[in-house]
């Protein structure tokens, strides 16, 4: 997965009720599992979501069932067509991490790609 290689974390594609496809360390772990109730709260407020535990970020569990320990996230609602069709999300598990405007910048284009093909 590019988004892996360009940002240097695990990353995420998620429809509304699943982990669709995950690449990186740590894939495992989240790859085929529903999402979470405050995911699917997120995506529904198309709105962006950005935590860094080490800035006092609320970290958001992103699938049920998932022993994915994250210290900061991203996820990006998928919107095409006023319909929310699911998510990008980078993760770390780095103590101290800090995703930053340009993960924010990558994930959001990344999802901008995505929400384009079902236009």
């Amino acid at each position: 997965m590019r988004l892996v290689q360009q940002s240097g974390h695990l990353a995420a594609i998620l429809d509304t009720d699943t982990v669709l496809s995950v690449g990186g360390a740590g894939k495992r772990s989240l790859v085929g599992k529903s999402i979470t109730d405050k995911v699917t709260e997120i995506m529904a407020a198309r709105q962006s979501y950005l935590a860094n535990k080490s800035e006092g970020g609320e970290i958001v569990p992103i699938a049920n069932d998932s022993d994915y320990a994250a210290t900061a996230e991203i996820i990006v609602p998928i919107v095409a067509g006023g319909d929310c069709l699911g998510a990008v999300v980078l993760l770390s598990n780095e103590e101290g991490a800090v995703l930053e405007s340009n993960a924010v910048k990558l994930a959001r284009l990344t999802a901008d790609i995505i929400a384009n093909q079902f236009e």
